[in-house]
């Protein structure tokens, strides 16, 4: 536990009904004690009135979190204020200067909580995600691994690994007797299975890819086939210039969207089309680069188009769709009309199960940081297997890429030092958290 006391603003700073200020360490209850009278029973909300050199500051709900049972692992307290500016900076120079506490810095609440073991590297990353989750499916993932989703396979991967190099620490100090035929075969199979197990979540992450990042839909047409009318219509708003003229649209315009949890990051493009135009043909070119880039491509008709004439080949799941059924109604191809909306909400819904079932199974891993280690560990498990397959096998050497593997486990819940990377991460928390 640190001995330095800290506080901070752990609400959005500005006008506000109710504030809140945060205090963690070892004179957090005595600061309680010297603005509230006296410290209330354990996780109690209690209504007080705060008062300093016998004025009033203000009267605030007071809860105490003692260090065994609190965010941080220390004492920790709350002061619920009314939240104006001119009280919330009153209170904080009493803290400051008035009581000798320290003004927390970006992620400290929750650098501490890592410190004293309340939670581990994953969930401390998932405590970003869950504060910059805009949709349902990201609050779900984060929330997955903050209830100990990583810790918990990361648990039973290095237990596989453990009893391999169990296995295999056995042969080095019994080396002079004939048990290498037995347990060789044991090491080989834990291997395999725990290659297999985390080969899987590899897979998988690119599901828990587009749960965080979203899923990219590329909008792909002619000229004035109604590509940016489509996506005003989406965005309820003009957020693209729609223009009779060829050429409007000569950069990549996004909307993002909450279509029923799932993030849908939409994006407009410059018409595909024969040009001389030098700025015409750069949009054209990265309006094909962005299409092929995506998870999922809207290949917008008219008249006799067809989705192949664009340079980009078809995928399985792309969409390919008859625009301006207000003025002609398509024989076989599902119709839209950005002018009136017919269409669209069947669009949506098919784009709504497309997403469902290319998410139905993904990783506990979240990040690139988490994907980078279990690659690393699968590199190393080969290579164990690879020196264990080898005629005259050095058993020391696969006990050293056993014990990679499962530095490259540990690192993914912190369970070693990180100290390289806990400044990147905790760089992006908020002052009170």
């Amino acid at each position: 536990m640190r001995s330095e006391t800290i506080f901070a603003l752990s609400t959005a700073a500005g006008k506000a009904g109710i504030a809140i200020i945060r205090i963690s360490g070892e004179k957090a209850f005595e600061a309680v004690k010297k603005l509230a009278g006296s410290v209330p029973s354990a996780r109690n909300a209690v209504f007080r009135k705060l008062v300093y050199n016998d004025e009033l500051v203000d009267q605030a709900i007071v809860v105490c979190f003692p260090a065994k049972n609190s965010y941080t692992g220390e004492d920790l307290a709350e002061f619920h204020i009314h939240g104006s500016n001119a009280i919330i900076q009153e209170l904080s120079d009493i803290l400051s200067c008035g009581l000798n506490l320290s003004f927390a810095k970006p992620g400290e609440f929750t650098q501490r909580a890592l410190e004293n073991g309340k939670m581990d590297l994953s969930q401390v990353e998932a405590v970003i995600g869950l504060i910059e989750a805009e949709t349902k499916e990201q609050k779900k993932q984060s929330l997955n691994v903050l209830s100990g989703g990583i810790n918990n396979k990361a648990t039973e991967w290095r237990g596989l690994l453990v009893q391999a190099l169990g296995l295999v620490e056995v042969m080095i100090d019994f080396s002079d007797q004939d048990i290498e035929a037995n347990f060789k075969g044991e090491i080989n199979v834990l291997i395999i299975k725990l290659i297999s197990y985390l080969e899987k979540e590899l897979t998988q992450y690119k599901s828990s890819e587009i749960i965080r990042d979203g899923y990219d839909i590329t909008i792909i047409g002619k000229p004035n086939v109604g590509k940016s009318s489509l996506l005003n219509y989406i965005a309820g708003k003009e957020k693209a210039i729609v223009s009779s003229y060829a050429g409007t649209t000569r950069d990549i315009i996004e909307l993002g969207i909450d279509l029923q949890g799932y993030r849908v990051n939409f994006f407009d493009t410059a018409g595909i089309h024969k040009t001389d135009n030098i700025v015409e043909g750069i949009g054209i070119e990265k309006a094909i680069k962005k299409a092929k880039d995506s998870n999922m491509r809207i290949f917008l008709l008219e008249n006799n188009d067809i989705a192949d004439q664009f340079f980009i080949k078809v995928q399985p799941n792309d969409l390919i769709l008859s625009a301006k059924v207000d003025i002609h109604k398509p024989e076989e191809l599902l119709g839209i009309s950005a002018k009136t909306g017919e269409g669209i909400d069947n669009m949506l819904d098919l784009i709504f199960k497309r997403i469902k079932n290319e998410t139905v199974s993904s990783s506990v891993l979240i990040n690139i940081r988490h994907k980078s280690l279990i690659k690393n560990a699968v590199k190393s498990l080969y290579s164990s297997k690879d020196e264990l397959d080898e005629t005259n096998f050095q058993i020391e050497i696969v006990a050293e890429y056993l014990r990679s593997a499962i530095v490259q486990l540990d690192l993914l819940v912190g369970k070693i030092n990180v100290e390289d990377i806990l400044g990147a991460i905790f760089s992006k928390f908020c002052i009170g958290k």
